[in-house]
């Protein structure tokens, strides 16, 4: 992959995921390996941390842009 097709694949995360609001997103290009290093202390490292966010955050800021 080339460091341009890279950032298209970043670009459509943010875009799709934290803007938008779609979680299938995270499962279809995170890794099964992805760890996330900003989980809260105790809290699980994989994507779900992520998830839960975001459907949460999206409940009150459904209008977000990045």
């Amino acid at each position: 992959m080339t460091i341009e097709q890279n950032k298209q694949v970043v670009i459509r995360f943010n875009k799709e995921f934290f803007e938008l609001g779609n979680i299938a997103i995270a499962k279809e290009l995170l890794a099964e390996t992805f760890v996330n290093h900003t989980a809260p202390p105790n809290a699980p490292t994989d994507a779900s941390v992520m998830i839960q966010f975001i459907t949460s955050f999206h409940k009150g800021f459904s209008y977000i842009t990045v």
